[in-house]
């Protein structure tokens, strides 16, 4: 292993190190049962929260393979399976800014031109995002009703939260499908300095933008792709839902029915994509805590966070290590 790869190693492990602090402070004011609670917890609800888990990386798995195939059609399950996780090591070793490298090397050894596949894995991240605004939006047309009665904290949020979300949603769209936007972008790119450094990276941006544009533009024209991958989506993102309410009832802890835990925790999804993080780290816990703490109270809320996070980001990232140094040099 080089020591790039070991230092991004040692840094994700850090992160995991940090989160476990931050997760002991949050358990500080629920007493000395907190770990027997924690202890509790029946086996079968974690085999359940790991499947869930299992499942909702299969099904992102699936979704990543369903638009590489627009490009590459023998791009198999296993491959779209190690890029996804390779996206989740880089997101927490490197705070996201080694995930779209590490990804785009993936694919390019499976033949992908570099370009092609940053462009394919920005469209990933669009349908996802949009995904996730949709599913909400589903959910919270179906009961308005109940969560304005219930008087929830994120009813203060959700209009800001939806504006950030579409904004996202929206540039990045049309920075891969709109040729004016594209045609700035590259006079931007092109008023780099020629000198140094420079100079060959002007000319990877503008290659990259060149390759983004054009494969965003074959995969939105293949309407079936299109709708496959929203469908994957929202079935990923209803096992990912599930989870706070199987961690709450599995701890005891006094929560609303599945449906209206569902519409709580795509809400939770939604603020948890606007606002700024640290390696995932942040938003997750400001959301989960300030949606479920008036159902379970702030200690059981944090006892039931502690539960979500374990099965929702030290798994995946600990699984992640395995493709990481499987990777090779990159």
């Amino acid at each position: 292993m080089t020591a790039k790869k070991k230092q991004m190693l040692l840094t994700g492990l850090l992160v995991l190190l940090a989160l476990t602090a931050l997760s002991a402070v949050l358990l500080r004011g629920t007493g000395v049962g907190a770990l027997d609670a924690l202890r509790a917890v029946p086996p079968r609800s974690l085999a359940l929260l790991a499947a869930l888990e299992a499942g909702y990386q299969l099904l992102d798995a699936l979704a990543c393979r369903t638009v590489v195939r627009t490009r590459a059609p023998g791009f198999g399950l296993r491959q779209a399976w190690e890029v996804v996780h390779l996206n989740i090591f880089g997101d927490i070793a490197s705070c996201g800014a080694a995930s779209a490298p590490m990804q785009s090397y993936a694919l390019h050894r499976c033949g992908l031109p570099v370009g092609a596949g940053l462009g394919l894995m920005t469209l990933r991240y669009v349908f996802h995002k949009l995904s996730v605004m949709l599913y909400a939006s589903a959910l919270l047309a179906a009961q308005w009703p109940w969560l304005k009665e219930s008087g929830s904290a994120a009813t203060r949020y959700l209009a800001l939260a939806y504006l950030v979300s579409a904004a996202i949603s929206v540039g990045l769209a049309l920075l891969c499908t709109w040729g004016r936007l594209q045609r700035l972008a590259l006079r931007l790119a092109a008023r780099l300095p020629d000198t140094g450094k420079w100079a060959g990276r002007k000319g990877k941006l503008c290659a990259q933008l060149d390759a983004l544009y054009a494969e965003s533009r074959r995969m939105l024209r293949n309407k079936a792709c299109c709708a496959r991958l929203l469908a994957l989506n929202t079935v990923k993102l209803s096992l990912l839902c599930a989870m706070p309410w199987v961690c709450m009832r599995a701890l005891g802890l006094p929560c609303p029915g599945f449906a209206q835990m569902q519409l709580l925790s795509s809400l939770m999804l939604l603020l948890t994509g606007v606002l700024p993080n640290v390696a995932g780290v942040g938003p997750t816990e400001f959301a989960f805590l300030l949606l479920f703490a008036p159902y379970a109270g702030q200690s059981g809320a944090a006892l039931a966070l502690v539960l979500y996070r374990a099965f929702t980001y030290y798994l995946p990232f600990l699984v992640s290590i395995g493709p990481f140094c499987r990777m090779g040099r990159w």
